[in-house]
């Protein structure tokens, strides 16, 4: 059975320049686990069209997966050591997006899941931005 609870995403985001920009969005969720293997379920408000963007977090062994639907769609998958391609969708269009994934860190804090992911995304093999995704998640008071 799935568990109700918030989610916290901090977004770090730093360009070939040096500049930072740090997005965060906190939304109630679903979690649970499965032969070992941890699902979170959240839906996210996207700040441009106010459309809903479904999400759904999976890890295991230190992968750490992130897909989202809706107006935004795109699947990316974080392994330590690992580059994986993903498609970005948006009503503009599409563009395909390199992961090349630093680290992954999964940690539980009073029996909850708390995830980061350190990776450098990357368009036809050149660097465009070196990021930080921090997850967190917290029972809902």
């Amino acid at each position: 059975m799935a568990e109700k609870l918030t989610i916290t995403l901090t977004g770090i985001q730093q360009d070939e320049t040096g500049e930072r920009d740090i997005n965060s969005t906190t939304a109630p969720a679903e979690y649970y686990e499965k032969n070992g293997t941890h699902y979170i379920f959240f839906e996210e408000k996207d700040s441009e069209t106010g459309s809903t963007v479904k999400s759904t977090i999976k890890f295991k062994n230190q992968i750490l997966e992130l897909t989202k639907k809706g107006n935004v769609t795109t699947r990316m998958v974080f392994e330590t050591g690992q580059e994986f391609l993903t498609d970005y969708i948006t009503p503009l269009g599409c563009l395909q997006m390199g992961i090349q994934t630093h680290s992954v860190d999964c940690y539980f804090k009073k029996g909850l899941p708390q995830l980061k992911a350190v990776y450098t995304l990357t368009n036809e093999g050149q660097a465009i931005s070196e990021n930080t995704i921090l997850i967190k998640i917290s029972k809902t008071l």
